[in-house]
């Protein structure tokens, strides 16, 4: 029977307290948002310290993955530009070129060509 979110914030201000479970008629994110923190702080102190705790445990695994994450791509980009220049090393080398030319175009290290 609600009308707007005017009425919808104004029936939830006001049986909030007594609502077991969310109303069909309040299912917009904020209101999901809302009873999702109202049950939080109706758990005893000890539940919600166990909460906590939990999701600070979840937020930490979240941060260590996507650090991972980043680093495994910087890590894959990193390796395909050295891979890459030293196939052109090599093609440099095969057409005649100097070390210390190809060093210069390629910026790798004349111990990277010792191999070819």
């Amino acid at each position: 029977e609600l009308q707007n979110h005017f009425e919808q914030w104004l029936f939830v201000l006001k049986h909030l307290p007594d609502l077991e479970y969310q109303p069909s008629s309040l299912q917009d994110n904020v209101f999901k948002q809302l009873f999702d923190t109202a049950q939080i702080t109706n758990l005893s102190l000890e539940d919600r310290l166990a909460y906590e705790n939990s999701l600070k445990y979840y937020r930490d695994m979240v941060g260590v993955v996507e650090t991972a994450r980043r680093e495994g791509i910087q890590q894959g980009i990193e390796q395909g530009r050295r891979s890459e220049r030293l196939t052109i090393a090599q093609a440099m080398k095969a057409a005649g070129n100097s070390d210390e030319l190809i060093v210069q175009v390629t910026g790798l290290s004349l111990e990277d060509l010792e191999g070819f």
